[in-house]
């Protein structure tokens, strides 16, 4: 209330509504990841006893053939990393090298629901990369692309189809999606049950709403460390 309010006394109109709403959002989910500096104080005994709990949660799922994070769909990964843990993680790489298959890959075999927001790629492109990973290089990319699939390849096409019906994951479709927009459809369906991961492919195409600089370079730093 007292940020809206302020806003509002020292409106002078110099500012169009569009650019008012952006920083009104911006310090309000500054706010929301801030809370009140007391809660990030913990003393000793405190953290004691949460590491002692966080391990033996740990020993729990080793002693059940499980890992503390989530699983990657590569088990080499998964023994050197403990799985995906609470953590921002950047795949980098030149174009048309795979990194979109790769986020999908890892989102899919997770098992868990999550979002991926897409700010480049058409629908039915990102439908063609989950049928060539579902299908395990069963059908050609080109037929599939051309409208020349086999008859075997159709069969396959049908069945994978009805595999990715079933995936938990919901796609964000926006070009020109600003960073606090994207965290905000994260922090909704992770609220609702929907998101225990989340893709943004990708991170150059974001926008930083209300940013005023003119560096490119740096407008990505602050897109990264608001992510």
């Amino acid at each position: 209330t007292k940020i809206i309010t302020n806003y509002a006394i020292h409106d002078n109109g110099s500012d169009g509504g569009y650019e008012k709403a952006n920083a009104i959002i911006r310090e309000l989910t500054e706010l929301i990841d801030t809370g009140n500096v007391s809660e990030e104080i913990v003393n000793m005994l405190d953290l004691a006893k949460q590491g002692r709990e966080a391990y033996y949660k740990r020993e729990a799922l080793a002693e059940k053939g499980e890992i503390s994070g989530m699983v990657t769909g590569i088990n080499a990964l998964d023994k050197f990393t403990g799985g995906w843990q609470n953590e921002f993680i950047i795949i980098a790489g030149r174009p048309s090298t795979g990194k979109t298959a790769l986020a999908l890959f890892h989102g899919v075999k997770s098992g868990k629901p999550g979002v991926y927001i897409n700010l480049e790629m058409q629908k039915d492109q990102l439908l063609q990369r989950l049928v060539m990973m579902e299908s395990k290089d069963q059908i050609y990319s080109s037929n599939l692309r051309d409208g020349r699939m086999t008859s075997f390849e159709k069969q396959i096409f049908e069945q994978t189809i009805a595999e990715i019906e079933k995936k938990k994951i919901l796609v964000y479709d926006r070009s020109g999606c600003g960073v606090h927009e994207a965290i905000r459809v994260i922090r909704q369906q992770h609220r609702k049950g929907n998101c225990d991961w989340a893709i943004i492919d990708y991170l150059q195409l974001l926008k930083m709403e209300g940013f005023k600089g003119s560096n490119r370079e740096q407008e990505v730093a602050s897109i990264s460390r608001a992510l």
